[in-house]
């Protein structure tokens, strides 16, 4: 009966404890986990300088949001923010956490794998997906109050050579414009104009020279020819047709 009954013990026993996992397993989300990964937005950093962290899963199942998500220990950090969302992507879903962290000290950090309980859709048992680990270097604390006066100091003088530089575009295009403008107003220069030449002088036709020329010939040589010769010209000086008479000319108006 001892015998018995410590087999019973053993056997309660045994079924107590695997009742939380099969319960555990029961409120376990079915996924096909793609990825799982743990990135940082910079791993150098300075002391108490922010910075995010990003633990970021893709799973073929359309879910609002990923349950049983384990952080990883973040001692030595402060945590300024925690940010989750999911979005559908193409055949499933994308599941991204940022956290908002500032290291506290100086030094290196190992930042372990963050952790996910699910029952893996290929096998169709309890998992735990763990992503990647990271290091963080953080360097010596924020710059002091000199340092950050100095880099204020030094970024008003570049922003005042900036406005220096472009105050010298804006004289030196004024100045180009100015010049073209008075290059087009400037009169053209007239190219000299020859001189004109002196007409040439007019030589008088005396009507009447003809006319004492064949009288001249005429009386020298009284020929009919010369005779006849002179008798047209006198009827051409006069403007006579070859009907009219000296009898018709006679009684033209002033003849």
């Amino acid at each position: 009966m001892d015998r018995l009954a410590a087999r019973r013990s053993v056997a309660l026993a045994f079924a107590a404890a695997l009742l939380p996992a099969a319960a555990a397993a029961q409120t376990l989300a079915r996924l096909h986990v793609r990825s799982f990964a743990l990135a940082a937005d910079r791993t150098s950093v300075r002391a108490h300088e922010p910075f995010h962290l990003t633990i970021a899963a893709h799973v073929d199942e359309a879910v609002v949001q990923l349950e049983n998500v384990a952080l990883p220990d973040l001692g030595g950090f402060d945590v300024l923010g925690d940010e989750r969302r999911c979005s559908a992507a193409g055949r499933g879903s994308d599941c991204i956490e940022t956290l908002t962290v500032a290291a506290n000290a100086a030094g290196d950090r190992t930042i372990e794998p963050a952790t996910m309980d699910a029952i893996d859709a290929r096998n169709g048992r309890a998992s735990r997906f763990a992503t990647n680990a990271l290091v963080i270097r953080v360097s010596g604390g924020a710059p002091d109050a000199g340092g950050r006066v100095a880099g204020l100091l030094r970024e008003l003088v570049a922003g005042a050579l900036r406005l220096l530089a472009v105050f010298a575009l804006v004289v030196l295009a004024a100045v180009a414009l100015f010049w073209g403008y008075g290059r087009r107003r400037r009169p053209a220069v007239a190219a000299p104009v020859p001189p004109t030449p002196a007409p040439a002088p007019v030589v008088r036709v005396d009507p009447d020279a003809r006319i004492r020329t064949l009288a001249e010939a005429l009386e020298t040589d009284p020929s009919r020819t010369n005779a006849l010769a002179l008798r047209a010209a006198l009827r051409e000086r006069l403007g006579a047709r070859d009907d009219e008479t000296l009898g018709d000319l006679r009684m033209r108006p002033g003849g």
